[in-house]
């Protein structure tokens, strides 16, 4: 078994002055032995293309948004219901949307259809572990 590690990071700058915000997104899958070095490629390009885009849109969408700052962690209320879903969770989607030959498109048209999220980034935390639930029903 090989393993491939993508990821993707950008710095973009920010309203204050010599500062900027960064953005990383890595994904860690399983390759089969036994490929040919052609399917090797394709699988290494899909993957950082699907790392990269998952990067830009959320880029795209932070700053889509008006300009003000998320509160910290520290400050939001822990159990709230509609607490965003965590890293880990959009990383498992991402991988298993992945796994299931679903493009970053695909997993945020489902998250609309399903949740009335415009993206999965967008998802709650209950709303992603759902989704998850459909993804790992859909193998």
């Amino acid at each position: 078994m090989l393993k491939l590690n993508a990821s993707y990071s950008k710095k973009v700058p920010t309203d204050q002055k010599f500062s900027s915000q960064s953005y990383l997104a890595c994904l860690e899958v399983e390759l089969p032995t036994g490929q040919t070095t052609a399917q090797l490629q394709k699988k290494i390009h899909e993957t950082f293309e699907l790392v990269k885009a998952s990067v830009e849109e959320e880029i795209a969408q932070q700053t889509s948004h008006s300009h003000a700052r998320p509160q910290p962690r520290s400050q939001q209320p822990s159990n709230a219901p509609d607490d965003k879903a965590t890293n880990k969770q959009i990383q498992f989607i991402l991988k298993l949307g992945q796994e299931r030959h679903k493009a970053l498109p695909d997993l945020n048209a489902m998250a609309d259809e399903q949740f009335k999220s415009a993206t999965i980034y967008d998802l709650t935390k209950r709303d992603a572990s759902r989704l998850v639930d459909v993804l790992k029903q859909a193998a």
